[in-house]
Order: structure tokens, then C-alpha cells, then sequence
């Protein structure tokens, strides 16, 4: 007997996307109003030790604002993401189970003690993950200044267009946080509830929106597994795991029921 197969929660994973592009966004134009207004003092410089230095001033001051920007949200917004993406998955699995059973409902607990750790573990994860955001941003940022100061002729415009071409580069950094991290937790969470609700087995699905997709995948399409003894998923490493586990893995699962098991 098969429920219906589990989905990652696109609801939570849009809002974490929107609540860190905001911020992120807000960074980029930050520090793309500081540099602009130093337009006449950065354009044509070399390599000056009072303006290298300076310059260093202005970007330690911007790193120190922007990391206390992300470091006083990080808790909050890892917390209420992590939630959302558990409280969907618990929905969708009892929806699941709901048709595994013929209408009979299948109680799955809240809060299984070890998906309590998994789900700590997992909201420190994304709290490391947001602050980390405006580190590396920073930091990739801080060499593109110092080389327009070393560098004749390239001053305040072509660092402008650096800040928004790392800009971009961070978002889509933050977008892939995103959708990893809802799925998972998403997989975290259904792994754990399964067992405790007496579901052992699955059946793999294997998604057909990936435009470079793993073979391994695409021959597990359809195989049911044990979620203690789950397949290999890395040819490379070896590695055993469950859909959704790998980075861009956008595989899912349904939960079956073997009547030649005991559950």
C-alpha cells in the first residue's frame, strides 16, 4: 500500500529566500551608496598607503554594521524557517499516511526525541549559514576595493559594478541555502517520523526538473528502500542516504507499506 508522495515545502522555502534577499539586498546598496559617494576620492588613485588605508576604515566600518545586522536576525529567522519546514512536512506525511491507510488516520508523533536533536542541529546549521552570508560577501568585496585602489583607472566604477556582480553572487548563494536546507530538514523530519509511526519502507522518486541529473538517481526511480539500509547515492564516495540528502538533490519519497514485514 502507497501514501502520497512526500513534497518539500515551497511555502517556507520562498520565505527564507525573501527574508535573506532582503537583507542582502539591503547590504548591496549599502555599501554601494558608501563607495558612490566617494566617487571623486576613488576615481584615477594608485596605490596610496593613507587611501589604502582608509579605504579599509570604510569597509571594516560596513562589516561591522552588516554582521550585526545578520548576527541579531540569524536566530530568529533560522528558528521560525526550520519550524515552518517541520510543521509542513509532519502535515504532508499524515496526509500521506492518511491514503496509505484507506482513510484511517495514522498518528505520527509531534516531536520524536531524536528529530528534537536533528531539528536543534539543524536551526544552529542555518543560524551559521545566514551569518556566514555577509562574511564572505565582505570579503570578496574588501579584494575587489583594494584592487581598484592599486589599479589605475578602474576607481569607484568598476568596484560599483564588482559590489553587484557579488551581489549576485550571494543571492544565489542565499537561494541555494534555501532550497538544501528545506529539503534537508524536510527529509530529516519524515525519516524520523516514519519510523516512529512503524513505516519502514519507501519508494524512491526521482525528479525530472534537474538539467544535469544524477544516473544513480535516475536508476533508483521507482525502487523501494529501507529507510535503516537506505541505497548508495554517491557512486564516488560511497555514500548511502535518502532522497533529498545531496546538495541539489531534488528527489522525494513516498511511504509504503510491505505486508510481508511485520510494522
Amino acid at each position: 500500500m502507497k501514501g502520497k508522495p512526500l513534497q518539500y515545502s515551497a511555502a517556507a522555502q520562498s520565505r527564507y529566500q525573501r527574508d535573506m534577499s532582503q537583507l542582502i539586498k539591503g547590504m548591496i546598496a549599502d555599501y554601494e551608496k558608501t563607495f558612490s559617494s566617494l566617487h571623486e576620492d576613488f576615481d584615477g588613485v594608485t596605490m596610496d598607503a593613507s587611501f589604502a588605508s582608509q579605504t579599509k576604515i570604510w569597509l571594516n566600518r560596513l562589516k561591522r554594521k552588516w554582521d550585526k545586522i545578520f548576527n541579531n536576525q540569524a536566530a530568529e529567522m533560522a528558528d521560525k524557517f526550520t519550524s515552518q519546514v517541520d510543521m509542513n512536512a509532519q502535515r504532508s506525511l499524515d496526509d500521506s499516511l492518511k491514503q496509505l491507510s484507506g482513510g484511517i488516520t495514522i498518528k505520527t508523533p509531534a516531536m520524536p526525541e531524536a528529530l528534537k536533536d536533528k531539528m536543534i542541529a539543524a536551526t544552529a546549521e542555518n543560524v551559521s549559514l545566514i551569518k556566514s552570508i555577509p562574511q564572505q560577501f565582505h570579503s570578496r568585496i574588501e579584494g575587489a576595493a583594494l584592487r581598484s585602489v592599486s589599479q589605475t583607472g578602474s576607481g569607484s566604477k568598476t568596484l560599483l559594478d564588482e559590489i553587484r556582480d557579488i551581489g549576485g553572487v550571494t543571492e544565489k548563494r542565499a537561494n541555494f541555502i534555501a532550497v538544501d536546507q528545506t529539503r534537508k530538514i524536510t527529509t530529516a523530519a519524515n525519516y524520523e517520523r516514519m519510523k516512529s509511526a512503524g513505516i519502514r519502507k519507501a519508494i524512491w522518486h526521482h525528479s525530472a526538473g534537474s538539467a544535469e541529473p544524477r544516473e544513480l538517481h535516475l536508476r533508483l526511480d521507482g525502487e523501494g528502500f529501507d529507510l535503516d539500509n537506505p541505497p548508495v547515492i554517491d557512486e564516488k564516495t560511497g555514500e548511502r542516504g535518502l532522497p533529498g540528502q545531496l546538495p541539489n538533490c531534488k528527489c522525494f519519497w513516498t511511504p509504503v507499506i510491505d505486508f510481508g514485514e511485520e510494522t
